[in-house]
């Protein structure tokens, strides 16, 4: 049965919530043109401050990878393939614009949010110029799609993000030994997503980002919630960069401040 996002790089579903070391999901996201024999698409790795984040882009996309194990050894070190956001030519946050097929096949910048809600239903999170779904992937897997529009309602960028606990790359399935010596990864979700665990969750933006060092001293960061209900948001302003944030799992009891 055909998906709602099949018409994005094949790839890129294949890829997203997936692990594995950096230099193995270059088959998935760099995958050769049949007849020239060279990669469709290139990425390039972007500045980061942030030891537990990369961030690779292409021409219209960009990719959001999140460190997992963070005490394993170099050589060992596991990444996973979190958000894949593509930019509109209305996009304040890219230079380029995504010009290859787009997922349920929307118009990008002529896209709105009653196109979207048309595909995907109802979001679990709505303001002016920004929206989120809860959406399946095509192995049923738990994803969200998030939507920034600008102020005349018109698509700028469009996310998909992966909630569910991370499977290995196709290519990469770690050894029986490697299974029971890995940890596990902390239970995350970002805001207006599905809650996948209860206790109390930390929200973070990324180290780089003008209000970090303001959102890690508020109060406001941590947030109780049960598991299946939907987690608040952390405030950034602009609204469209609520996208960055991650709420990590930090606990049954709030921590001490």
């Amino acid at each position: 049965m055909s998906h709602l996002l099949n018409p994005l790089a094949p790839g890129f579903l294949e890829a997203l919530g997936r692990q594995g070391r950096l230099e193995q999901f270059a088959p998935l996201l760099e995958q050769p043109d049949p007849e020239t024999k060279e990669p469709v698409r290139r990425f390039r790795w972007e500045p980061s401050v942030n030891p537990e984040q990369r961030l690779a882009a292409s021409a219209g996309v960009l990719l959001m990878f999140q460190r997992i194990q963070p005490h394993a050894q170099p050589e060992q070190t596991q990444w996973a393939l979190r958000s894949i956001t593509l930019h509109t030519a209305l996009s304040p946050m890219g230079k380029e614009a995504w010009t290859q097929a787009w997922p349920a096949k929307l118009p990008a910048e002529n896209t709105t949010l009653r196109d979207v809600c048309a595909i995907f239903g109802e979001p679990t999170l709505n303001t002016p110029s920004l929206s989120i779904f809860a959406i399946k992937g095509p192995q049923d897997q738990r994803w969200g799609l998030q939507c920034q529009f600008d102020q005349a309602g018109r698509l700028q960028t469009l996310t998909v993000m992966h909630v569910d606990p991370w499977q290995p790359l196709p290519e990469a399935q770690p050894a029986p030994a490697q299974k029971e010596q890995a940890s596990t990864p902390p239970a995350t979700c970002f805001s207006g997503g599905t809650v996948p665990k209860t206790g109390w969750y930390e929200g973070r933006l990324p180290s780089e980002h003008p209000g970090y060092a303001t959102f890690s001293q508020l109060d406001a960061r941590f947030a109780y919630r049960e598991a299946g209900q939907h987690m608040c948001r952390l405030g950034v302003q602009p609204a469209r960069e609520e996208v960055l944030v991650v709420w990590t799992w930090v606990g049954e009891q709030l921590p001490a401040k």
